[in-house]
């Protein structure tokens, strides 16, 4: 279903080659691929009128196409590698869905393969927080705690003594940080198609959040994070 008369395009970036775990993008999770959730969360949007699947690996492509994302193209194996930013993969998916077919988004919606938590009102929120406001972007985040705040963060001076790091705002806020700040932890992503392809990147200087609660930022990158998602999902079925 599309906003109005506003295209929607929603792309699951999803790399074959992953080092912690084996076929990350498509390892099961409670016996559904990975790759599996986020498609069914974002299939339930309100908003998203295309879903894509920008990936290198045949095996990837086959098992999002299985369970409802288009994977008109494949990725070049040079925007692929380990050390290859998400942004240039985005603007060629982009690029790919202009020459095969016309289609230009008016926003790009960028989900994780690897967040299976995120949750439709979350991608929805986001979505209506950019068109609400007008906005270049908008990303999904969460609050730093009180202890983690940077005005109580120390560093080492040159002579070895210890001292916060943002001393002056620190002392001005000796029991409790008026200061809300937050972590970007952007499992999803929302930008105007000309933030994406005139800077090359996903927040614009009109840039908003959206609040998410920690276990929808549990996020998969090694083996060990298998575990707690999959019990953070139990959960939630449970509910």
């Amino acid at each position: 279903m599309q906003h109005k008369d506003k295209k929607i395009l929603a792309i699951i970036p999803a790399r074959g080659g992953s080092k912690g775990i084996k076929d990350k993008n498509i390892t099961p999770v409670l016996g559904k691929p990975l790759i599996s959730y986020v498609i069914e969360t974002l299939k339930k949007s309100a908003h998203i009128d295309r879903i894509i699947c920008s990936t290198d690996e045949e095996k990837i492509a086959s098992v999002a196409k299985e369970y409802g994302a288009e994977v008109p193209f494949m990725r070049p194996k040079e925007l692929a590698t380990d050390t290859a930013a998400v942004y240039p993969a985005l603007v060629h998916a982009v690029h790919e869905l202009q020459q095969f077919d016309g289609y230009v988004p008016d926003y790009i919606v960028l989900v994780q393969a690897t967040s299976p938590l995120t949750t439709v009102e979350q991608v929805d929120s986001t979505i209506e927080k950019v068109l609400s406001e007008n906005a270049d972007s908008a990303i999904t985040a969460l609050p730093i705690e009180h202890d983690c705040h940077p005005y109580n963060i120390r560093t080492v001076r040159e002579d070895g003594t210890v001292g916060f790091w943002m001393e002056e705002e620190h002392y001005k806020y000796p029991s409790r940080q008026v200061k809300p700040v937050f972590y970007t932890f952007g499992n999803v992503y929302v930008s105007s198609y000309t933030t994406l392809m005139e800077t090359g990147r996903l927040e614009g200087k009109r840039n908003y959040i959206v609040e998410i609660d920690k276990e929808s930022a549990l996020d998969i990158n090694g083996p060990e994070d298998l575990a707690e998602v999959e019990m953070a999902l139990k959960r939630r079925n449970e509910k």
